[in-house]
């Protein structure tokens, strides 16, 4: 049996998402939230996932404006950055 492929992407640029899959590092953790019902109305919790990124060429590193993910000279590597697995 084969494991499953995790494909990874953050959104650095509003609307355009990025494929970071070749630089995810084990181990990954999700914690899922749980959905409740204690009423007609069905209540989900968030989940929470922790991933580690592979960054010997420094291109997560904020202050390394000669990465991939500049724009106008600005990184785009900054906090709360949207992301998807």
């Amino acid at each position: 049996m084969s494991l499953p492929t995790i494909v990874a992407e953050v959104q650095f640029t509003t609307g355009v998402w990025t494929d970071v899959s070749a630089w995810l590092q084990a181990p990954m953790t999700v914690r899922r939230g749980s959905s409740r019902v204690e009423s007609p109305v069905i209540r989900y919790e968030p989940g929470v996932a922790t991933i580690r990124l592979k960054n010997g060429d420094r291109r997560f590193d904020p202050t390394h404006t000669g990465g991939p993910y500049v724009s106008g000279g600005i990184s785009q590597v900054t906090a709360m950055r949207p992301l998807r697995i």
